[in-house]
């Protein structure tokens, strides 16, 4: 029997940075209703390149197999505090790497410091020469169990701008999608598996939480 692993943190109204709003009402018609305010990077979500991309593809122009199929998980988890993730690292741990692949990079982070904001100004990153390393597999997307970007530790003091997110601007421009704020990835057996990361069909939008699994036979 095939075994499914979650792969996504949960949306509530009590995240250390996003805002979530949770209304929840009893109105005689039903036992519940609730109506739910976020941003579409909430939480596990999938980046479309309309994101860094004028006129690039929304997420709801977004193929289906371009949400799901078979990908390669780079153990990283020796990664500390601030430490770069650089073309050696991936030469060493993701030689098991395909073309086509989604590339889910595992540095366990979230078991690390989620809950407060360590989560990202203390984390691993990744540097530009790395996101090309990993552009030139030529992947679907890349996921994240860290913020991939060093420049979001920035976004506190309104330092970045669009430029200093450097990952973004190798993988969007080229249809290369983000998958970020993955968790669990340590409780994936081997070194490949089947991946599938759906977004909501939201019309026009650069963005959207997806419900990420991974499944092994």
């Amino acid at each position: 029997m095939a075994r499914i692993i979650d792969l996504s943190i949960p949306i509530s109204e009590d995240l250390p940075r996003w805002k979530v709003e949770v209304n929840k009402q009893f109105p005689e018609f039903c036992h519940q209703f609730t109506t739910v305010t976020m941003s579409a990077h909430t939480t596990t979500h999938m980046d479309s390149p309309l994101h860094y991309v004028e006129g690039g593809k929304a997420i709801d122009e977004i193929p289906l197999e371009m949400t799901m199929g078979e990908a390669s998980v780079v153990d990283l988890s020796y990664k500390g505090e601030n430490e770069a993730i650089t073309p050696d690292d991936l030469e060493k741990n993701g030689g098991h790497i395909q073309q086509g692949d989604f590339i889910l990079l595992r540095t366990d982070w979230p078991d690390r410091m989620w809950g407060d904001m360590d989560f990202w100004e203390k984390a691993p990153y990744l540097t530009g020469q790395a996101a090309t390393w990993l552009a030139e597999k030529k992947p679907k997307a890349v996921g994240y169990d860290f913020p991939q970007d060093y420049a979001i530790r920035l976004i506190e003091d309104g330092r970045p701008d669009k430029a200093d997110f450097v990952v973004h601007n190798i993988f969007l421009p080229k249809g290369i999608l983000n998958i970020e704020y993955l968790t669990n990835l340590k409780r994936i057996k081997g070194k490949r598996v089947k991946f599938m990361a759906i977004p909501l069909k939201l019309k026009g939008v650069e963005g959207s939480p997806v419900r990420a699994i991974a499944v092994e036979d």
